[in-house]
């Protein structure tokens, strides 16, 4: 592309180059060179505003703001609502990429309520207009809010709306390996991970930032169900390394973060562990994912095996779990806080922890989890649900 750029470089700029400009800046974006895409959307906002394309504007404003998500994530987010507004007003084209876009905005500030209601907008409108594939890619991306809110049946259930042919094809499709997959590990139905996984394991060589680091994220969160633990590792921190390009709070970054702590703890890589915890709370607070910074308490308190300090990690991860409205996390924690409790002796102060996590895991049908509560209550020693 970027040589058909000087072939008309000289030419007098129209609406086509300009698109060709931003093309070429979404390409170096998600091949992980920031630094070449922001050059390149500028070209591409300044020939924009020069020829008055709201179009191009539209998109122009869409890309730098997930330039800045993982930087300056309220000017981000500010770009995407002036995006929408303009889309709104003389672009209707691109309405429904800027419902999707807050969406991801939402995501990568772990408001999945908020990231549910654009996504449902999103997919009106695509419908409306008979847009297949745009409805397709909202669907998609459903996925992963629902499975996050704990509405683990719809996820399910938006999945079967996808024609079974496309996934794995494209990288618009990615949200059901950080969802639905997390969805059948949960359930005890690993096989069924395995081969929802398989049929995208293409798309993690193809050079593109984000579709590497989903499969990375799916296949470190297989390997943690199948005691693969080194593999699990490899794989989390591969996904996690994505925040340089993507931000530290995009999905698969977040994903990878967590079965990377889970298998480093595992593994009783205590060292990997408490450094993981320090890459999150080394952010600024204001850059923080909360769900990374509730992990992090979460793993600090199993870090800290008998010490005092781990309770009030523990009640400090669940709370900032529940006010981001994520039920099956919220019960993880519980379950890990009550088995801290009943080590130590205090059976009585864990019961009532227990007992919530209990029924969202039986709500969810999360039978690995209700097979290690069963296991700590007949006193028998914990493991990670596989």
């Amino acid at each position: 592309m970027e040589r058909a750029y000087e072939q008309v470089s000289e030419d007098e700029p129209d609406a086509d180059v300009a698109l060709l400009v931003y093309r070429i800046a979404q390409a170096h974006f998600f091949r992980g060179d920031p630094d070449s895409a922001q050059a390149w959307t500028d070209r591409a906002l300044d020939l924009a505003e020069a020829l008055d394309l709201p179009d191009l504007l539209v998109l122009g404003w869409t890309l730098r703001a997930g330039q800045l998500l993982g930087r300056r994530p309220q000017e981000g987010r500010g770009l995407v609502e002036l995006a929408l507004r303009t889309a709104l007003e003389k672009a209707p084209g691109r309405v429904v990429n800027n419902y999707v876009q807050l969406g991801d905005t939402n995501f990568h500030q772990d408001r999945y309520a908020a990231a549910v209601a654009y996504l449902e907008q999103a997919l009106d409108e695509s419908r409306r207009i008979g847009d297949r594939r745009m409805e397709w890619f909202v669907l998609s991306e459903l996925t992963y809010a629902l499975y996050m809110l704990g509405r683990w049946d719809e996820s399910l259930a938006r999945l079967a709306e996808i024609p079974d042919d496309q996934l794995g094809h494209t990288s618009n499709l990615l949200s059901p390996t950080n969802g639905v997959l997390e969805i059948y590990l949960q359930r005890g139905e690993l096989e069924r991970a395995r081969a929802l996984l398989v049929r995208f394991e293409a798309l993690g060589h193809s050079g593109d930032v984000q579709s590497e680091g989903a499969v990375a994220a799916a296949s470190a969160a297989v390997h943690v169900a199948a005691g693969e633990l080194h593999e699990a590792l490899s794989a989390g921190e591969q996904a996690f390394t994505g925040r340089e390009t993507l931000g530290i709070g995009a999905q698969d970054v977040k994903q990878g973060y967590l079965h990377a702590l889970e298998a480093a703890f595992a593994l009783g890589d205590r060292a990997r562990v408490a450094g993981l915890c320090e890459v999150v709370e080394n952010v600024p607070a204001g850059l923080q994912p909360p769900l990374l910074a509730a992990l992090a308490r979460r793993f600090r308190a199993r870090l800290a095996d008998g010490d005092p300090s781990a309770d009030d990690d523990y009640v400090a991860a669940a709370a900032q779990l529940r006010a981001l409205e994520l039920p099956f996390h919220v019960a993880v924690v519980l379950l890990e806080h009550g088995e801290w409790l009943v080590a130590g002796d205090r059976a009585d102060d864990a019961e009532p922890l227990l007992a919530e996590a209990r029924e969202t895991f039986d709500r969810l049908a999360a039978t690995p989890w209700l097979e290690r509560l069963d296991a700590l209550q007949a006193g028998e020693p914990a493991g990670i649900p596989a």
